[in-house]
């Protein structure tokens, strides 16, 4: 039998090929051209379904586009379909709209995470050939199910990312040839940040989609620490290198001081894990104990500094006390090891039990500090950590004194 391939199909026709043939879709959604949804039934069950159109600026994702998405979770919070399908192929945040862009992705993925505590199964979908890149994929991760196609590709950072960040830094980078097998399903399946990677052919991924929707949802926290231990598993004996600032961000260096940074917040404070680029302890505050977490500036994050704050995250929310401190200054480190060891998952696992406390447990306050390098140049420094803090509510506080890069300029606070 004549097998149809999924990836090469106009997004209608990847719609459709997953509702049933006798659904009667109802009113389509539709995003500014970029997002297109269709209510239908799925094997007999009442569904959601979306889609992105990379054709238009590669799929990014701006205000707008996260609006629109944010429009559509509304409705399904409204409507409480059995499923919402979302099928990923995106390059990732607008980069010209920086952190609004940001802040809109962040939004999603709470929202995605609200729609699982409504019962609703939600399944991600990387199934086109353009693929799923940065902050996109980071939306799938908070999916009950991810699902991706053996012909796409799946990545936080691109192969072009990878190699022009490594020769800006003087470090040696890995030919395409080594990069490639990191950004392909059979890959994405062992570092957990998919669920099943599935051959390219209508008839299959229609089974798997059907296959994830009867599976049921899945408790966030029990998601995280599968994650936790998959990562331990993975980087158990792996000799990985951590970054340095100068390293992710060529030319600068940040003055900003990364010693005892949580003495102005608390009365006395408890450090009990503290590593380059990540510190975790206890401080006490009014008679109050609040758990702290987070990111110095003395290294970017990666996979080691990933895999602590998600331990040390657990281990707050497991604690439930009145409320978690994170202190959510970051700067990514470009790194084949990002792709190498799972990252992303790390991030999307942090978000799930940052969002699942915030919305069940305890406020967790995400704290922004001074942060200004030498000769008065301004640094966008919280990136891709604050998609994972900005899903708890309420959101980023910045120190007064703060830089924020945004799409007209850094402001100050």
């Amino acid at each position: 039998m004549n097998q149809l391939p999924f990836s090469t199909l106009a997004l209608p026709d990847r719609i459709n090929s997953l509702l049933d043939a006798s659904s009667e879709p109802g009113a389509d959604f539709s995003g500014h051209n970029e997002i297109l949804a269709v209510r239908g039934t799925l094997n007999g069950l009442p569904a959601w379904i979306a889609t992105q159109n990379s054709k238009v600026a590669g799929g990014t994702l701006g205000a707008v586009q996260t609006q629109a998405l944010l429009d559509l979770c509304a409705i399904v919070m409204e409507e409480k379909p059995t499923a919402l399908v979302l099928m990923l192929e995106s390059g990732g945040v607008r980069l010209h709209e920086g952190n609004r862009g940001m802040a809109g992705l962040a939004k999603v993925m709470q929202q995605v995470l609200a729609i699982r505590r409504a019962g609703i199964v939600t399944v991600a979908v990387i199934g086109g050939r353009f693929g799923c890149w940065g902050g996109a994929t980071l939306i799938s991760g908070v999916c009950d199910t991810t699902l991706m196609v053996d012909a796409s590709r799946y990545g936080l950072s691109g192969p072009k990312v990878l190699q022009e960040m490594a020769e800006a830094s003087g470090r040696v980078i890995a030919n395409k040839e080594e990069i490639a097998p990191l950004l392909t399903a059979a890959h994405r399946a062992t570092t957990g940040e998919i669920q099943e990677s599935v051959e390219d052919d209508v008839a299959t991924v229609r089974s798997a989609v059907e296959r994830a929707i009867a599976s049921g949802g899945t408790d966030p926290i029990l998601r995280a620490q599968d994650a936790l231990l998959q990562s331990q598993a993975r980087m158990r004996g792996a000799t990985i290198q951590t970054q340095r600032i100068s390293d992710a961000l060529p030319g600068v260096k940040l003055s900003m001081p990364t010693e005892n940074l949580w003495h102005d917040v608390f009365d006395t404070c408890q450090v009990n894990v503290e590593i380059p680029g990540v510190v975790c302890g206890a401080g006490n505050l009014d008679e109050r104990e609040i758990p702290f977490l987070g990111c110095t500036s003395d290294a970017a994050m990666g996979p080691v500094q990933g895999l602590e704050l998600l331990r040390c995250a657990l281990q707050a929310s497991r604690a439930r006390p009145s409320c978690i401190l994170l202190l959510a200054d970051a700067v990514q480190a470009f790194d084949l090891d990002n792709e190498r060891y799972g990252y992303g998952q790390m991030l999307s696992a942090l978000a799930q039990v940052l969002g699942h406390t915030a919305a069940t447990v305890c406020p967790v306050i995400g704290w922004l500090r001074r942060q200004r390098c030498e000769h008065g140049r301004i640094v966008d420094v919280w990136r891709e950590l604050v998609c994972a803090s900005r899903c708890a509510d309420p959101p980023l506080t910045p120190q007064r004194g703060c830089w924020i890069r945004r799409r007209s300029g850094p402001s100050r606070y």
